[in-house]
Order: C-alpha cells, then structure tokens, then sequence
C-alpha cells in the first residue's frame, strides 16, 4: 500500500495527475528551461552531450510511460505533455547551440516574461 500511494505522489509531482502540475504548468517553459540548460555548459563546465541527457526520456522510460498510460487512459493528456515538453526543451536547446543570437532574443524576451509566452506550446 505504502509503495502504491508513494507511486501517484511521484505521478502527480510530474504533472500526471489530477493536481495541477505547477512546475510545467504554472512556472516552466521549454524555452526558459532550454536557456537554463544552455547557459550551464558555460558556467557550470557541462557538456552539450551530458545536457543533452538531462533533456532527453530515455527510450525505456517513454516506453514505460506509455504503457502505463495504455493501461490508465486518464492519466494519459499529462503523460503526453510531459514527453512533449521534454521534446520541445531538446528542440529549443538544439536551436540555441545553432543559432547564439537566438539565446540573446530568449534572454530579452525572459526579462518580459518568459514562462507565459509559452506557455501555450505545452498544452
């Protein structure tokens, strides 16, 4: 019992179950998740690769997570924003290795307000 109720706190800490999801929800964005990431290989001395790592769900873990939401359909809508916001960190972080100007337009924008400009592309 005790391993079931701990099971669906860490469900609905990602953003799985019925409670909103605050950190995807309410403060994250792709974007500003993708310039924090970016802005560590400077300053913290990590490599592209190993963010890169930190971005992606592993393919045995996105698997795992389909399954169950196979099995539990209406835990599926949040599931599905969880794979796609990971999906569109690993996108704007690829965009801003290509493109430098690109992190300085996201960092203007983040001093306007970063998190409700896309806040939409999760959703």
């Amino acid at each position: 019992m005790a391993t079931a109720v701990r099971e669906i706190e860490e469900l609905e800490c990602i953003g799985i179950g019925d409670r909103p999801a605050f950190w995807l929800e309410e403060t994250a964005s792709p974007l500003g998740e993708a310039v924090d990431l970016f802005e560590s290989v400077w300053r913290e001395n990590l490599s592209v690769e190993s963010v890169r790592e930190l971005i992606a769900v592993p393919k045995n873990i996105e698997a795992a997570l389909r399954q169950y939401a196979r099995r539990y359909p209406e835990d599926a809508p949040g599931i599905e924003r969880v794979l796609k916001f990971r999906r569109q960190v690993g996108e704007e972080f690829e965009s801003l290795l290509r493109d430098r100007d690109a992190w300085s337009a996201a960092k203007c924008v983040g001093s306007i307000d970063l998190v409700s400009l896309s806040a939409e592309a999760v959703r």
